[in-house]
């Protein structure tokens, strides 16, 4: 065996040089930091499972759902994760997630390498992988992906003739169906092919009906071999529809349920290799209608997965794993594809996409992309407040929080079974106008009141990046009830000041905080978060030149900057910072016109209106800097 790939790696050299750097650029994106919010609550559950051997059919993990009906359509995948975190930590975990992805590209480079071993072929790997990598996270959706890969390539090797292969499928169908609700994909990608069949037989042609009718009957069985019998159907519409308009507020806010071509969504890197897949699969069905070479079981396949993937961002992954093989069906007819006319071009492959290797190696991509994360192994060292459950224990508490939702699952995981959030991120459980007035308390001091009372709060957790914290905040540092007991990179922990259990939790003044140097820029872009809700213009100075020194948004943190020595009547220490914006770019409409007005205030007034007439040649739409302009030559001119 070993001979024999090195005899073909001798004769397929493009090849084995452009998959050897893709294989390098997917290991750098997929090996990195834990960040993810949902996989806390995911090991507590499973923890919970493992521990009484009983699957969970009321919530008993949130005050706000506490006895709500839970359909734990995760509950295989949580046990799974469990014993990882059991047996290996939190890398464990990792670890897990990192065989399940490399098991999924496997599947999607088999189907490829079905048609072909070209050089694009390892190239339609890379499109489909960094499609992918915004969900290279530990969740119970890398179930679905593995299973989509798995099926299509049985389906598109005809591996359903035998009673092996029914066998097989139900048994893949049944660890799908337990560990995720999108597991009626299978049962659809088995129907696409019933219905071709169908429709050959009709028109007096070949088919496989009676096969693929067994196939898709011990299919639909199977979805059924869970706890919760039918009902699991019902529940995968509710993952369907979560990205819906009509969905919760709560669930609105959430950046991965956002639309597919959205503003959201464009921004991120994965929607462009999402976009260039779609662009070639609409070119490669076109094209495979005018030349009669037309697949059809496998377009519907490709075209429901498609209108999947209209449902929210975080479901692009599912075209693009699919994608990649349909192309590779279309390519492969192509006889002017390998052209020795582009040989060079083809050798300087690798380059680029080492070049995006390196993106993610060197911590661009998280810091570009606002991720607390770096290629490593382990949870970031961000973002989660890791000695929390120390301080809880040495006050003491057993009390209810008002957390951030953010937070929830970690929280669940550190504290269970003795401590509970108030949500998490199980957003079906709860009831959607009891979780949207939840989610509105944070601005609207009546319904908070209600809130505290109704589940008896006697403490915040609040996550410095979240939306409760920049609400709540500021307010907290003005009500003397309320006292910051805990902080760090991460949260902020506040207790009643009156109440007689934790009177011994001593109040850290907010003038007199301190933390060691941080390990990383992220982390002091949550402290900036915490001390702009706390209103510490000192330390927020401090903390805001600890930003500028990684080079991290300079114009942005500048203008921070600039803003609270304006306020503090620093003016001279605001313009300073106003020209180190322009040195950046001195086209910075802002900076520009926050100089005009120093000079115009210091008498400067011909300086003043070249700063405005720059803003006008740069934007000439610019309607405050030319009423600005206006008024001083009005003043001049009187």
């Amino acid at each position: 065996m070993f001979s024999n790939l090195c005899s073909f790696i001798k004769n397929n050299k493009l090849y084995a040089l452009i998959s050897v750097s893709v294989i390098v650029a997917i290991t750098s994106f997929l090996i990195n930091e834990i960040y993810d919010l949902d996989i806390w609550w995911h090991l507590a559950i499973g923890r919970d499972i493992l521990r009484n051997w009983t699957i969970p059919f009321f919530d008993k993990y949130t005050a706000v759902g506490w006895g709500q009906p839970y359909h734990d359509s995760h509950w295989l995948f949580q046990v799974l994760v469990a014993v990882s975190d059991k047996c290996c930590g939190i890398i464990g975990v990792q670890l897990f997630m990192i065989a399940i992805w490399y098991c999924t590209l496997f599947f999607v480079w088999k189907s490829v390498n079905k048609w072909t071993k070209a050089y694009w072929a390892p190239i339609l790997i890379f499109l489909a992988a960094i499609t992918s990598i915004e969900r290279f996270l530990p969740r119970p959706e890398i179930i679905t992906f593995l299973m989509i890969a798995i099926f299509y390539y049985l389906l598109q090797n005809k591996k359903y003739l035998k009673i092996s292969h029914y066998i097989l499928f139900g048994l893949l169908q049944i660890i799908w169906a337990n560990s995720h609700g999108l597991f009626i994909i299978g049962p659809f990608m088995a129907g696409c092919y019933l219905l071709v069949d169908l429709i050959e037989k009709f028109r007096g042609n070949d088919n496989s009906l009676k096969k693929t009718g067994i196939l898709l009957a011990v299919v639909l069985a199977s979805t059924l071999v869970v706890p919760w019998g039918i009902s699991g159907w019902s529940y995968s519409l509710v993952i369907f529809s979560e990205a819906a308009a009509k969905s919760s507020v709560v669930i609105q806010s959430v950046g991965e349920m956002s639309s597919t071509f959205g503003d959201a969504s464009r921004s991120g890197y994965a929607f462009w290799f999402y976009f260039t897949l779609l662009i070639t699969s609409v070119i490669a069905v076109f094209s495979m209608f005018r030349y009669k070479k037309f697949v059809s079981a496998r377009f519907l396949i490709l075209l429901g997965l498609f209108l999947a993937s209209l449902t929210g961002r975080r479901n692009i992954v599912l075209f693009g794993l699919i994608a990649a093989p349909f192309i590779a069906e279309f390519i492969s007819s192509s006889e002017s594809i390998d052209s020795r006319r582009f040989d060079i071009i083809k050798y300087l492959l690798p380059i680029p996409i080492l070049l995006w290797a390196w993106f993610a190696l060197s911590g661009n991509y998280y810091l570009k992309s606002e991720i607390s994360s770096r290629f490593g192994f382990g949870a970031t060292p961000s973002f989660f407040p890791h000695q929390l459950e120390g301080f809880l224990k040495r006050i003491k508490f057993n009390d209810q929080v008002f957390n951030s939702n953010t937070i929830g699952g970690f929280y669940l995981y550190q504290n269970y079974p003795g401590l509970i959030p108030l949500t998490d991120g199980r957003w079906e459980i709860y009831e959607p106008n009891i979780i949207n007035i939840v989610q509105q308390a944070s601005v609207s001091p009546g319904l908070m009141k209600s809130i505290i009372k109704k589940y008896n709060i006697k403490a915040y957790l609040l996550s410095h990046s979240s939306v409760e914290a920049q609400n709540l905040l500021p307010i907290l540092y003005d009500d003397l009830s309320w006292k910051l007991v805990y902080w760090d990179y991460a949260v902020s922990f506040w207790l009643q000041r009156d109440d007689p259990k934790y009177i011994a939790a001593n109040e850290i003044p907010v003038e007199r905080l301190h933390l060691q140097p941080a390990a990383r820029v992220d982390d002091y872009i949550m402290l900036e978060l915490f001390l702009r809700g706390v209103k510490s213009k000192s330390y927020r100075l401090s903390n805001l030149d600890k930003i500028l020194a990684y080079n991290w948004k300079p114009e942005y943190v500048l203008e921070q900057k600039a803003l609270i020595q304006a306020e503090s009547g620093n003016l001279k220490g605001a313009e300073s910072s106003y020209r180190a914006i322009l040195s950046y770019n001195p086209n910075n409409e802002m900076a520009l016109n926050e100089l005009a007005f120093l000079a115009y205030n210091k008498g400067k007034i011909k300086e003043a209106e070249s700063l405005l007439e720059q803003i006008q040649r740069i934007n000439p739409r610019n309607i405050k800097a030319a009423q600005n302009l206006k008024f001083i030559q009005d003043k001049s001119n009187r």
